[in-house]
């Protein structure tokens, strides 16, 4: 006889003393998976704002202490040409090489940092609202307009859970779309394939956490199943009956967590080499195509499409990001086919 796991934890973390209210786990891995990326965005951006050449000169506080340091390496720095224009460039080049030691360089290059602080807490905002709305009205009009449009006030109430991840790929989308937006005005600016490159790199680190999250909430439950790692959901938070079921939220959250690390290697190895918008195109198909055959194993969900249509809600919605993942992966042959074809002219 199989001895399955049985998974039955409280929902609520704890409660806010005075105020009664309960802080369920599902929030506190939303918001875990926030910070960690929120902390990896800092140390991506970081790079990227030195990457730009163009705003050296802001990215130093004390112009006279760099070029003192950098005279104690005459072998590496001209003293002739202690410049800040042919200084970062080389000093860069030298961290990245490991001859230098960054913490050396810490007082003189520390406003990079808050800079980049800046740009990811100016991402952070515009994504977490994108996020918020996108996937609440995902959740809304795909899983569940029959029961909305009749009582449209429920659509607010989202402290009563209700949210769709597709929808929150809308939201990133147009998150970052205002983001560049504001940037364009400024000084340092980005494209928008190139900041989606960047945001590629933790949005599996989000989904990660929020995964999790929906385990200890015992919600979007597998099929029921025999394997021996099946898990039993002695509450299931849709009703569903608690028999051993593919823990399908552990087997997402692992994947997910898998791509993040894939593309922060192919950031860090590959960087511009790619092309911009590539690797976002080769989150979007691995991401979706999983998602499209992890819906198999799932209990059926929302109100929308019913329970024996041929498709799941989830796997309707895959199918538009893993042809847009498939254009951006191509792009740059496309394009190449393009400038040849013109270049024979």
């Amino acid at each position: 006889m199989l001895s399955w796991i049985t998974w039955n934890p409280s929902r609520v973390a704890f409660t806010v003393p005075f105020l009664e209210h309960p802080v369920v786990w599902y929030g506190i891995f939303f918001a875990l998976g926030f910070l960690a990326s929120y902390m990896l965005g800092v140390h991506l951006f970081l790079y990227e704002v030195f990457s730009k050449t163009s705003v050296k000169k802001e990215m130093v506080v004390d112009q006279n202490r760099l070029i003192e340091l950098c005279r104690k390496y005459p072998k590496l720095f001209d003293k002739n040409q202690l410049n800040i224009e042919s200084i970062l460039p080389l000093l860069h080049k030298y961290i990245k090489a490991k001859i230098l030691p960054l913490k050396f360089f810490n007082h003189a290059i520390l406003h990079a940092r808050k800079f980049a602080t800046a740009i990811i807490d100016q991402l952070t905002t515009y994504l977490a609202i994108g996020i918020l709305i996108g996937a609440r009205l995902g959740y809304v009009f795909f899983y569940g307009w029959p029961s909305f449009k009749s009582n449209p006030i429920e659509i607010f109430k989202i402290w009563e859970g209700g949210l769709a991840s597709h929808g929150a790929s809308f939201g990133i989308l147009l998150g970052l779309t205002l983001f560049i937006m504001r940037r364009s005005k400024e000084k340092l600016k980005f494209t928008f394939l190139h900041v989606l490159d960047v945001i590629a790199i933790f949005t599996g680190v989000i989904a990660f956490f929020i995964r999790i999250g929906n385990f200890v909430n015992q919600e979007i439950v597998g099929t029921p199943t025999n394997v021996p790692w099946a898990v039993i959901f002695a509450q299931p938070f849709g009703g569903e009956t608690s028999v051993p079921r593919h823990p399908v939220q552990l087997y997402e959250a692992f994947f997910y967590l898998f791509l993040a690390a894939l593309t922060y290697m192919l950031w860090k190895k590959n960087k511009v080499k790619m092309g911009e918008g590539v690797m976002s195109g080769v989150l979007l198909v691995l991401l979706f195509s999983f998602r499209f055959c992890i819906e198999f194993l799932k209990e059926h969900q929302g109100l929308v499409i019913q329970p024996q249509h041929a498709l799941q809600m989830g796997q309707i919605l895959s199918i538009p990001f893993v042809v847009l993942g498939l254009t951006l992966a191509l792009r740059p042959i496309w394009q190449g086919k393009k400038l040849y074809k013109k270049s024979q002219v």
